[in-house]
């Protein structure tokens, strides 16, 4: 499994039991996300209505992440030839279902130009240039669906970025930027899909001392694409934490992502997975130290190296 790997805690809210969602955007990061000015994006409120966002108490606009999508949509039908006073007048649900219809069609170039795409946003952040790695990764989410986004660009990315600073050709503050971008935007994506109703879910975690959430973020989606229900508890969740949870949601399965928690904290968290009620949930592992935590539990457990692979074992084990 790709480092099952958030946004810092700050800019999250919400508790275990509830999925954890982004707060709302201020105008610069909406229109950065969606790709548009944010002065444009102000025209298009003020002169045709497009959006009514919220505000808070000094005045200032408040995006949700559907005001990003919608954004996102609007620049599609734009791109495509269309013009804003035409898209404006559009009921919400139409310019979303146009913008889709418009980018199924695209969506396999892009995914086949991904490799030339990772090699500009490796050379942006070896610059230190967030903006242009910002337009850049957000240029294919214009295009496909965010899953296949995440699965074709921003995974190899991860992939690619954290070779080549093993390799001491990329600083790590260049790691560290891209890191922090895709992992934002792989949760914007994740919170954007919708969550299946009903049926099994999983409860997905990384344990304390494990701050890295990007390989989790991408599991969750994943999981979520595939027909299941996902509770995100996020990063560094203690051993205490994670078993109260696990009584109050009655999870079909637990998800842990476990790359770089240290190990002096295996102890409180191996007793948690060998009791119940943890014993009686079925336990996917992923990350760099999975193996590692397998081997000293005394229970079952399943160890997912690939992301492409946790949707099928969780079919496969969910209770």
């Amino acid at each position: 499994m790709a480092r099952l790997q958030q946004p810092d805690s700050s800019s999250t809210e919400g508790g275990p039991g509830e999925v954890v969602a982004l707060k709302p955007y201020a105008i610069g990061t909406a229109a950065r996300l969606a790709g548009i000015p944010p002065e444009t994006v102000r025209i298009w409120e003020r002169r045709y209505g497009l959006l009514d966002p919220g505000r808070t108490e000094g005045g200032h606009r408040l995006y949700s992440e559907g005001d990003v999508s919608l954004l996102r949509a609007v620049k599609v039908l734009l791109d495509a030839g269309m013009r804003i006073g035409a898209v404006a007048r559009m009921p919400h649900e139409q310019i979303m279902d146009e913008a889709s219809r418009r980018a199924t069609v695209t969506a396999t170039p892009v995914v086949e130009r991904s490799s030339p795409l990772i090699d500009e946003i490796v050379t942006a952040a070896r610059d230190l240039d967030e903006r242009r790695a910002a337009t850049l990764l957000d240029r294919p989410l214009l295009l496909a669906p965010g899953d296949e986004v995440v699965r074709a660009v921003y995974l190899p990315l991860l992939a690619r970025v954290g070779e080549l600073w093993h390799l001491g050709r990329l600083p790590i503050a260049s790691e560290h930027l891209v890191e922090k971008m895709v992992t934002a935007r792989i949760h914007a994506v994740l919170q954007a899909t919708p969550q299946p109703g009903g049926g099994r879910l999983a409860l997905c975690a990384c344990p304390a001392g494990e701050r890295h959430e990007v390989g989790l973020l991408a599991a969750a989606l994943s999981l979520k694409s595939a027909g299941f229900g996902v509770t995100l508890l996020g990063a560094d969740l203690p051993a205490n934490e994670l078993e109260s949870a696990v009584h109050k949601v009655a999870p079909s399965m637990v998800v842990l992502a476990v790359a770089s928690a240290p190990a002096e904290n295996d102890a409180r968290l191996l007793a948690v997975l060998d009791r119940p009620p943890l014993t009686d949930i079925p336990l996917i592992l992923g990350g760099l130290r999975a193996h590692a935590l397998a081997a000293r539990l005394k229970r079952r457990s399943h160890v997912v190296e690939r992301i492409d692979d946790i949707a099928d074992v969780a079919r496969a084990v969910a209770r």
